[in-house]
């Protein structure tokens, strides 16, 4: 593609650049999909939680995190029909299970519209492979997507579109006015009416951005089991439990400060194991049996930065999503493809807006 001319090049290959290169091809627009292949892309390392409720956020960022979730289901029916692969979706409700009874009564003072406190016993007739003596609250319509073949059925949808193409990994951009051009590491160059910053916690190092952009990496580390002793998610002390299709469950997730550093540790393997298995027995004792790294791209206040730029308006950024990313890739890509057209986005984006850093 190199010296090509397309509507929108977009810096970044993991969710939500590829539901941003999609949601643009539907408008007809022709999209350059820069990707790089790094340990520790946060997309494929996520345990594809989707869990606004859990978060405390304020009034507009809550309304925005749940309308994303809401999009999960005729999402996933729009990709298998484009894909033919069917992602696994559970929406079986989270359970936020307190350490403590002050956090107990935390939780049942926040409970909102959709949450419901549950008692230990209600807990346990719940879901009966939970540890919960202080009871539980129920988030009923949050859940967890299946990230892993999430990738998978995007790869494929983007595959059989002949509006997105791979442009190769991306060293900057230059802007000029009113342009913008991406630089490739190969040397080659693609113009664009709109480039879009979707880079992941690698936001930093792109070349020739109009701003700093105050992204780092955050460490998470992970661990699996070969077992799916319960049925909901399950958001406790110490850790969550994500059950997964065909009998495995991952445990989440460390928040280390380690720069671009993926590696794991055999003492966060040992802490989230046993913090799992506080909260489902099911899993105490059992072997890990895997292990790995992720690197969420975070910004001070853990919100995204979505957006047009505010004095280049041809530099989209759809970054810094924090822990969130699968929850809000599908709305974000409508908003960035919108905006990419030339219409205002279907979601207010002031609050995510990168004017808030100065």
């Amino acid at each position: 593609m190199n010296g090509r001319t397309v509507d929108v090049a977009i810096v970044g290959g993991g969710l939500v650049g590829m539901t941003a290169a999609l949601a643009c091809a539907d408008r007809g627009l022709t999209v350059a999909l820069s990707a790089a292949t790094r340990p520790g892309s946060a997309s494929g390392a996520a345990a594809g939680m989707l869990a606004p409720s859990t978060e405390g956020a304020t009034a507009p960022v809550a309304a925005f995190a749940s309308a994303c979730r809401d999009a999960w289901p005729p999402y996933l029916d729009q990709l298998a029909g484009r894909s033919g692969r069917r992602v696994a979706l559970n929406r079986l409700g989270i359970l936020q299970v307190p350490a403590d009874e002050g956090g107990a009564g935390r939780l049942r003072a926040a409970a909102g519209a959709g949450s419901d406190w549950l008692t230990p016993l209600q807990a346990a007739e719940l879901e009966p492979g939970i540890v919960a003596p202080l009871g539980a609250l129920l988030h009923e319509r949050d859940g967890a997507v299946d990230n892993e073949h999430l990738l998978l059925a995007l790869d494929e949808a983007i595959g059989a579109t002949d509006h997105v193409a791979s442009a190769g990994e991306a060293r900057g951009i230059r802007l000029g006015r009113g342009t913008a051009e991406l630089l490739l590491a190969d040397g080659g160059t693609i113009a664009a009416g709109r480039l879009v910053v979707a880079a992941g916690a690698w936001v930093s190092q792109l070349e020739g951005l109009p701003r700093a952009i105050p992204v780092v990496p955050v460490r998470g580390q992970m661990i699996g089991f070969a077992a799916a002793p319960v049925r909901h998610v399950i958001h406790g002390p110490g850790a969550y439990v994500v059950p997964r299709p065909a009998g495995r469950t991952i445990v989440g997730a460390t928040m280390e400060h380690a720069g671009f550093d993926a590696g794991t540790s055999p003492e966060a393997a040992t802490r989230l194991a046993d913090a799992a298995g506080r909260l489902a027995p099911g899993l105490a004792g059992l072997p890990v049996m895997e292990h790995w790294a992720g690197l969420r791209p975070t910004t001070p206040d853990q919100l995204p930065i979505l957006g047009p730029d505010p004095e280049h308006g041809t530099v989209l950024y759809a970054c810094g999503h924090s822990r969130n990313g699968i929850l809000m890739a599908p709305l974000t890509a409508e908003c960035i493809a919108a905006l990419a057209s030339g219409v205002p986005s279907p979601w207010p984006l002031e609050p995510f807006s990168v004017a808030r850093f100065g």
